[in-house]
């Protein structure tokens, strides 16, 4: 067998990053690994993708969720309901999916990292419309790594690999060295290793850019032929890519261990100036990028964090 039997389906998605690709393993049982945003648009090209393929949603008897971010999940319910599948998740997506937790529910990180509670409030007007594609769901089967999920003739084993998200997980095929990477692995976007709140970490955050950076040391030693992503081209070098995000992040650290030499600063004033003509959205989430380039500068000592009045700024460290 040189591939398995997958098809590829892009789905649209109110995202900058653009359609995300869920994927349709024809085998049994029939599998989807991902689902899409919960919107008109998403659920209309998943159902127009099956019907092309002469496949039914009702014929689903597995879905699989690489990661609880919404355009990975939002649409599990209505499949679920129109298929009865059974929902997979990794174990510590598990609660996420349950109880619909997202990022303005961050609380003090948010405030340590600088930013204007002004823009906290801008950002929870967001929340109404924010719940409506990030579901509910109680009933889903938890997945650890090393799991393996059967289908007639193969079997795509389970690897947790934290970095995007704390419970990411991927599926791998070891005879084809087929990965099926969610968002660990994109082919013209670096993931951003995204915060979330982690009360065993003195920060109250999990270390997502020290996680992620180890997922891709194992990554690397894996025979990978061919790599089917959650957003963009299927990849066939995944280790030239996974050497162009280490460039990528070392360059990104020197910038940001810069931009403290002359004075501390907050990550949110990091992140303004980094990108100075971005959205609430963008803001966000680069000042997520830069917390978590911050772990990696304060464990290889070449800045420091220094707590003030609720806020905690960064210097180089002397």
């Amino acid at each position: 067998m040189d591939r398995l039997p997958v098809v590829k389906i892009p789905l649209p998605t109110p995202f900058a990053v653009g359609d995300v690709n869920v994927y349709l393993v024809k085998a049994d049982p029939p599998t989807l690994i991902d689902t899409g945003t919960a919107t008109l648009p998403a659920e209309n090209a998943l159902k127009l993708a099956f019907a092309r393929e002469d496949f039914f949603i009702e014929s689903l008897r597995r879905v699989v969720v690489t990661h609880a971010h919404p355009d990975h999940y939002g649409l599990a319910p209505k499949i679920c309901e129109a298929s009865g599948a059974d929902v997979y998740v990794g174990t510590e997506e598990v609660d996420k999916v349950r109880s619909a937790t997202m990022w303005f529910e961050l609380g003090h990180i948010l405030v340590e990292a600088g930013i204007p509670y002004e823009m906290i409030l801008e950002m929870q007007k967001y929340a109404p419309q924010a719940r409506k594609i990030h579901p509910v769901l109680e009933d889903v089967k938890p997945l650890d790594d090393g799991d393996v999920l059967d289908f007639e003739g193969f079997g795509l084993e389970v690897r947790h690999f934290p970095g995007h998200t704390g419970g990411h997980i991927c599926l791998f095929e070891p005879t084809t060295g087929t990965l099926f990477s969610g968002d660990t692995l994109l082919p013209s976007i670096t993931p951003n290793p995204l915060w979330e709140a982690d009360p065993n970490e003195p920060t109250g955050r999990r270390k997502s850019l020290v996680q992620y950076m180890a997922s891709l040391e194992q990554l690397e030693h894996m025979d990978l032929r061919l790599v089917y992503p959650g957003h963009g081209e299927t990849i066939t070098d995944a280790r030239a890519l996974i050497a162009s995000y280490r460039t990528h992040h070392s360059k990104r650290s020197d910038r940001i261990a810069s931009m403290v030499a002359a004075e501390p600063k907050t990550a949110f004033q990091i992140a303004a100036e980094m990108y100075p003509d971005r959205g609430i959205d963008d803001r966000f989430l680069a000042t997520s990028e830069i917390l978590a380039h911050m772990d990696i500068l304060i464990s290889n000592g070449r800045v420091q964090a220094e707590p003030a009045g609720g806020v905690v700024f960064f210097r180089a460290a002397t």
